[in-house]
């Protein structure tokens, strides 16, 4: 049985996407404007970038590798600007390659891939429905840390 999610919002919970993956980065928007959100997307850090400046978003969800810019660089600019607002990072990489790389804190949540939709559902829930941006729970299991 799929899981049903829904969102009693006000106002609308704002997303911002970033993922150089046309796939991913449609198929995660999709997904959560279907829920309930207002996203935004954008296709490298760059345009993500400049998305930040000119709007409020209530969570940022990027990828690790990025053209140009990459997300570990990005996620600093972001929290430069929005240091309260949480960040969950999508990798492909190895878990041995960003435990070497998470030790600033900046990210709130990190979801390997591949993940269940319902997964990612899941966090961004936990984040915007309770309004947990000081979110400091880490889990691990089947691909979230």
């Amino acid at each position: 049985m799929r899981e049903q999610w829904t969102t009693t919002l006000s106002p609308q919970r704002r997303i911002l996407v970033i993922d150089d993956n046309d796939h991913i980065r449609v198929s995660l928007s999709g997904s959560l404007s279907a829920i309930g959100y207002e996203v935004a997307a954008a296709r490298n850090a760059v345009e993500g970038y400049d998305l930040l400046l000119k709007n409020r978003f209530d969570l940022f969800i990027t990828d690790s590798q990025l053209p140009k810019i990459n997300g570990w660089h990005l996620v600093d600019l972001i929290k430069e600007h929005r240091p309260y607002t949480p960040v969950l990072m999508i990798t492909g990489q190895s878990r041995d390659e960003i435990l070497e790389k998470m030790t600033t804190g900046q990210i709130h949540f990190l979801m390997f891939r591949p993940f269940r939709i319902e997964e990612l559902h899941h966090i961004v829930q936990s984040f915007l429905v309770n309004d947990s941006s000081e979110m400091n729970t880490t889990k691990v299991g089947n691909g979230v840390y």
